[in-house]
């Protein structure tokens, strides 16, 4: 019990960053942001399997500035972005596929981690178009409560704001039955959105583990904020041209005084900013 209280008492101090500790952070930031730029746009139609993303990624993490990896990346084609923390990265990319890359790199010790999702034909389909967008209205609403003043912010209150938000988009949608009723769709998100929607990050890329999520986030946190959609293909609750789909999009935020700074805003995630990317790459050479 002591130790547990003592661990506790230490991730308290740990997770408040200092201004040092915070510039190394955002620098580890725009180096993974960076990275995932050159990799997406290195990312050609013809690309055959999962491991030359993979190595495509690290290649531009160390052409940087010799930054390690935080975590071994995951690079999921084809679905296989289900697979919650799938790390294989060697299976085949077909013509047709999404590709979901979740990285971060070292700087000085302290980590980033960032995910994005592509077309690797270049496009969307209309259904794909629409999940990603409900991702990102749902993440970008996400950042506008931190920024809303709210002197008690906890990660569990993000939680809830997360799965009200999702239930409302798929709503509108008509992707998720507006006939049933709340506790029903509750039951659902929590299937199709079984993981929390930040943790901290730090000296580890889940750092301060200790703190519970009904702790109040204060200025110098920097957190995670990466909501995700988990569709099986055997998912009776939604129409099926949107079963398979499958990612998350993940932003490194730094909680001020005066609301919050996403440090990964250079990362590309709007779709018309993707598919620039992704046009680019048949004019340029991989280097």
């Amino acid at each position: 019990i002591v130790c547990n209280q003592l661990n506790h008492f230490l991730h308290s101090l740990r997770s408040i960053k200092s201004l040092t500790e915070q510039n190394l952070i955002r620098h580890a930031c725009q180096l993974v942001s960076k990275a995932f730029i050159k990799t997406i746009k290195n990312c050609k139609k013809n690309i055959q399997n999962e491991y030359l993303i993979n190595a495509r990624f690290q290649y531009e993490c160390t052409k940087l500035e010799n930054t390690p990896m935080a975590f071994y990346p995951v690079v999921a084609a084809n679905g296989r972005s289900n697979i919650l923390h799938y790390q294989n990265n060697n299976q085949p990319i077909n013509s047709d596929d999404l590709i979901m890359l979740d990285g971060g790199c070292l700087y000085k010790q302290y980590a980033s981690d960032v995910t994005r999702f592509w077309p690797i034909n270049g496009r969307f389909s209309s259904s794909q178009q629409q999940l990603y967008e409900i991702l990102l209205t749902v993440q970008k609403d996400l950042i506008k409560y931190l920024n809303s003043g709210d002197k008690f912010i906890t990660r569990g209150k993000l939680n809830i704001l997360t799965d009200q938000y999702m239930i409302r988009y798929l709503r509108e949608e008509f992707i998720l039955s507006r006939t049933i009723d709340d506790d029903h769709a509750k039951r659902i998100i929590n299937y199709l959105c079984p993981t929390s929607v930040s943790h901290h990050l730090g000296l580890d890329v889940h750092d301060c583990e200790s703190i519970s999520f009904s702790e109040k986030l204060e200025s110098g946190n920097v957190i995670t904020i990466e909501p995700g959609l988990y569709i099986p293909l055997d998912c009776t609750d939604v129409p099926s041209i949107y079963r398979g789909f499958a990612t998350r999009l993940e932003d490194d935020v730094l909680l001020t005084d005066q609301g919050c700074e996403v440090l990964t805003s250079i990362c590309p995630k709007e779709i018309n900013d993707l598919y620039r990317l992704l046009d680019e790459r048949d004019h340029s050479d991989i280097d």
